[in-house]
C-alpha cells in the first residue's frame, strides 16, 4: 500500500508541475482579480407592493423573485372589475421585476387587451374603438381609426395592421359567429381580408356548445384570438380557439398551407411520443419562436379527452412538414388552482425560461386565486411571479405580458489573459431589446482603451434568438502585435434607434518571465520539487532497510 501511495503522490506532483509550467496563466488568473459578477444570487423574497399610496386597486399585488429570472421590464394591460358597481377599468402598465411601477395609463374599455412593441420606440395597443401607437420616448400617441377584437398584428413591410372582426352567418336556420381577418392601412382602409368561413365548416362547432357571451348567445364557432405574421416567410398564423386548431395562411394567395390541432393535417404526439387526439384545448397566444417551433398557452378548457383535467399549461410544439408530424417538445402544467378558462399567454425568453400569463376570468369560475404572471425555468421551477389576488371588491384579468429591455442585451465574457505574440479572440453574445418577429439592423463600435478601433452593422436575429460578435487579432490590426500590458476592450451596441448598451473586459498581455505573481509561481514549484525529493528519499531509505534486513 505504501508503494502505491508513493506512486500516486509522485504522479500528482508531476501533474501539478506540468500544469503550472505549461499554463502559468492559471496562476495569473488567480493573482489578478476579474471584473465583478453582475449576476450575483439574490435571496428569495416576497414583496407586498402598493403602486400608489392613493390607489387601493393595486394593494394586493405581490411579487416573488428568486433571482434566477430573466432581468428586464414587463408591459401588460390589466382589466379590473369592481364587483359591487360592475365597473370595468383598463390599465396599461410597465413595471420592473420587483413590481415597481414605471408607467400607468388608465384606458377606455376595449375588447383588445394586448400591448406589443412594433419597434424599439413604439408600443401598439387597443383603446376603446381605436388602435393606438405610443412613442414612449417622445410620449406621443397616434390614434388610428379602426379596431378589432382580441389581437392586433403589425406588418412592417406594408406598414399595415391585422386584426379580427366578428362575422355572423346562418346555416340550416342556425346562427354562427365566425371571424374575418382584416388588414388595415394607417388611414383605416381595408387592404386585405379573409373570412374564416372559407376554411372552417359550421359542423366543427365545439361539442361543448360554445356560445357568444356578447352576441345574443349565438353559436360561437371560431372565437379566433391571436395572429402572428412571419414577415420573411409571408405567412400569417391564426389561432382559432373554439375549434382547437391553428392555421398557416399564405398572405399573398390566402391559401391554407397547413393546419395543426383537432382539425389539422398533422399527426400529433405528446412529450412521451404517444399519438394523441389533440395537444391543446381552447388555447391562446400562438407565437412562432423558431423555424419549426411554436409556443401556445393551452387553457385546457373543454378538454374532449379528459373534461375534468383543468390544468392550464405553457406548451411548445415542433413540427416536421416532411413527415407531417407535430411533437410536444416542452410543456409546463400549472398547479390546478392556476386553471384559466379564458385569456393566457406564453413566451420563450433569451435564457430559455418561459413567461406565462394565467389571466383569470372569474365569471367562468376559473383562477379563483386571482391573476398570476409566472416565469419558469427549463425544468419547470417557478423563478418569478407577479400576483394580482382577488379581493372582496376587485377581480383582475391579464391577457398578455411582454418582457423587454430599453436597450439591446449583451453577454459579459471573462477577462482575457494571454502571453505576448499569442492570438487574441473575444466573443460577445447579443440579443435584441425584445421578442422581434424580424431581423433588425443595429450598429456596434469596439474600443481599445476608449479609442474606437472597429465599427459596423450588426443584425439582430428574430424570435429573440442570440447572435455573436467575435473579434480576433487575425483580422483586426489594432489587436495585432500589442505590447505586454493591461488594456480595456469595450463593445458598444446600438439598436436601430441608437439606444446603446456596452460591456468591457480587461485584456492582459504577459511576458513569459514577467508575469504578475511570478515569485509565487516559483515558490509553489520549489515546494513541489521538495515534495518530489522527499518521495525519492523515502523510497531509497526503504530499499536500504530491506537490504539490511536481508543481511
Amino acid at each position: 500500500m505504501s508503494k502505491k501511495r508513493n506512486i500516486v503522490r509522485l504522479c500528482i506532483v508531476i501533474l501539478i508541475i506540468l500544469l503550472f509550467s505549461l499554463f502559468p496563466e492559471i496562476l495569473v488568473n488567480f493573482h489578478i482579480s476579474n471584473k465583478n459578477n453582475t449576476n450575483s444570487e439574490r435571496s428569495k423574497f416576497t414583496k407586498d407592493l402598493s403602486i400608489n399610496q392613493d390607489d387601493t386597486l393595486f394593494d394586493m399585488m405581490k411579487v416573488i423573485n428568486s433571482g434566477e429570472a430573466f432581468e428586464g421590464k414587463n408591459v401588460f394591460m390589466i382589466f379590473c372589475t369592481d364587483k359591487e358597481t360592475k365597473e370595468w377599468i383598463n390599465y396599461l402598465l410597465i413595471t420592473d421585476m420587483e413590481g415597481n411601477l414605471e408607467f400607468k395609463r388608465k384606458l377606455n374599455i376595449t375588447t383588445n387587451l394586448t400591448a406589443e412593441w412594433i419597434n424599439s420606440t413604439t408600443l401598439m395597443y387597443g383603446e376603446g374603438f381605436n388602435l393606438v401607437l405610443w412613442d414612449i420616448y417622445e410620449n406621443k400617441t397616434d390614434v388610428l381609426d379602426f379596431f378589432g377584437h382580441h389581437d392586433y398584428e403589425y406588418n412592417p413591410i406594408n406598414k399595415t395592421f391585422f386584426t379580427l372582426e366578428r362575422n355572423v352567418l346562418v346555416f340550416e336556420n342556425e346562427t354562427y359567429l365566425y371571424d374575418n381577418i382584416v388588414e388595415f392601412n394607417r388611414a383605416g382602409e381595408i387592404v386585405w381580408s379573409l373570412n374564416t368561413s372559407s376554411f372552417i365548416n359550421y359542423t366543427q362547432w365545439c361539442p361543448f356548445h360554445d356560445m357568444g357571451l356578447y352576441s345574443d348567445f349565438k353559436r360561437d364557432l371560431t372565437h379566433s384570438n391571436s395572429l402572428f405574421f412571419d414577415i420573411e416567410e409571408n405567412i400569417l398564423f391564426l389561432n382559432v380557439r373554439n375549434v382547437n386548431t391553428f392555421y398557416a395562411i399564405n398572405h399573398t394567395t390566402k391559401e391554407i398551407i397547413w393546419a395543426l390541432g383537432e382539425y389539422g393535417n398533422f399527426t400529433l404526439f405528446d412529450k412521451h411520443g404517444k399519438e394523441v387526439q389533440n395537444l391543446f384545448y381552447h388555447a391562446h397566444a400562438l407565437e412562432k419562436i423558431d423555424e419549426n417551433t411554436y409556443i401556445i398557452f393551452d387553457n385546457d378548457y373543454h378538454n374532449q379527452s379528459n373534461p375534468n383535467n383543468h390544468r392550464s399549461r405553457l406548451l411548445e410544439i415542433t413540427i416536421d412538414e416532411t413527415t407531417m408530424t407535430a411533437n410536444e417538445t416542452w410543456s409546463w402544467s400549472s398547479p390546478e388552482n392556476y386553471y384559466c378558462t379564458a385569456f393566457g399567454d406564453a413566451d420563450r425568453l433569451p435564457n430559455n425560461n418561459r413567461l406565462g400569463a394565467f389571466g383569470g376570468f372569474e365569471a367562468a369560475s376559473s383562477l379563483l386565486i386571482g391573476t398570476r404572471l409566472v416565469e419558469v425555468n427549463d425544468i419547470g421551477q417557478i423563478v418569478w411571479e407577479m400576483d394580482f389576488n382577488l379581493t372582496e371588491n376587485y377581480a383582475w384579468q391579464v391577457n398578455r405580458i411582454e418582457r423587454f429591455r430599453y436597450t439591446p442585451i449583451l453577454s459579459s465574457p471573462e477577462d482575457l489573459v494571454i502571453f505576448i505574440n499569442h492570438s487574441i479572440s473575444i466573443n460577445w453574445t447579443a440579443w435584441y431589446n425584445f421578442r422581434s418577429k424580424q431581423r433588425i439592423n443595429g450598429s456596434y463600435t469596439l474600443y481599445l482603451n476608449d479609442s474606437p478601433i472597429q465599427s459596423g452593422i450588426h443584425t439582430f436575429d428574430k424570435f429573440w434568438r442570440s447572435t455573436d460578435l467575435t473579434f480576433n487579432s487575425n483580422n483586426l490590426n489594432s489587436l495585432r502585435n500589442l505590447k505586454a500590458g493591461r488594456y480595456k476592450l469595450t463593445l458598444e451596441l446600438s439598436d436601430e434607434a441608437d439606444h446603446k448598451t456596452n460591456d468591457s473586459i480587461n485584456l492582459i498581455i504577459l511576458e513569459s518571465n514577467k508575469i504578475p505573481g511570478y515569485p509565487l509561481y516559483l515558490f509553489i514549484n520549489f515546494l513541489l520539487i521538495i515534495e518530489l525529493i522527499s518521495i525519492f528519499k523515502v523510497k531509497k531509505l526503504k530499499k536500504k532497510k530491506k537490504i539490511i534486513i536481508e543481511l
